[in-house]
């Protein structure tokens, strides 16, 4: 989709609690961009 940030190259190259935290981030663009498109 565009204009979301894919964190997954980063999160590849880090590891302990910033990786865990990017998944989250990484997550919950998706679940914000998912439902921005169910609302329209």
């Amino acid at each position: 989709m565009p204009g979301i940030v894919d964190l997954s190259d980063i999160a590849a190259e880090i590891d302990g609690v910033a990786k865990v935290v990017l998944e989250s981030v990484q997550e919950m663009l998706l679940k914000v961009a998912l439902q921005m498109a169910h609302d329209d």
